[in-house]
Order: structure tokens, then sequence, then C-alpha cells
């Protein structure tokens, strides 16, 4: 299968909480491996299905020690799937939504930590 991806991805190892739809799912926490605006490489303890939404929060760090980091909330769906020995799952997931400004968020702090100096 053909890689369809057609943004940059950023090598940054952000937190992630992951909520699969119905009530009283349990949640898994994660770690992305790889992100851009329009989706992730994620870690986690628990496999979702292919094509299984979800949604997701994004935990995005503080550019400073006394500045605040910034929680995203994301519809999101399972594009790939697979095992891995060291971190149990690794998931690749396409953003479909994003809870009011996120996108323009995640672009903003991308950009600020990626951005030639």
């Amino acid at each position: 299968m053909a890689d369809q991806r057609n943004e940059l991805r950023f090598p940054v190892h952000w937190r992630v909480a992951i909520f699969p739809e119905g009530a009283g799912k349990p949640f898994h926490f994660g770690e992305t491996y790889e992100l851009s605006p329009a989706g992730a490489g994620i870690y986690c303890d628990y496999g979702q299905p292919e094509n299984t939404t979800f949604l997701l929060h994004l935990e995005i760090p503080a550019m400073t020690k006394d500045g605040h980091g910034v929680d995203l909330e994301i519809s999101a769906r399972v594009v790939h799937l697979s095992l891995n020995s060291q971190h149990g799952f690794r998931i690749g997931v396409l953003f479909k939504q994003f809870k009011d400004n996120g996108k323009a968020l995640l672009v903003q702090a991308l950009t600020q930590r990626f951005q030639p100096k």
C-alpha cells in the first residue's frame, strides 16, 4: 500500500489519551512518535482496529518552564495498526475534526518548535 501522507511529519513525543467510541469504554494513554496537522503516529498499549474512530486528547507541552501546555481534542480514525515489540502497538491515525481552533494551535506549536533558526 502506498504512503498517502502529504503533510510534513515532525518527530515529537507528546502524550495522548485515546477514548474509544461507546459509553463506558476505558481510555488508554500513549505517545506520538511523529505528528503533522493531518495525523499522527502513536505508540500505545492498546490497539484500535483499522477504520475505528475515537476521540484523541493531544497534550502540547509548554514552550517555557513557566508556560502552560495545551490539550487538544481531536476526532480521529485509525488508518494503520501494527504490533511493536518495544511499545505495544503502533497506530497511524488521520485527524478528522478538531475542537474549536485546535488545528491552528497545533500548526502554531509545530511551527514554533521546528522553524529554522
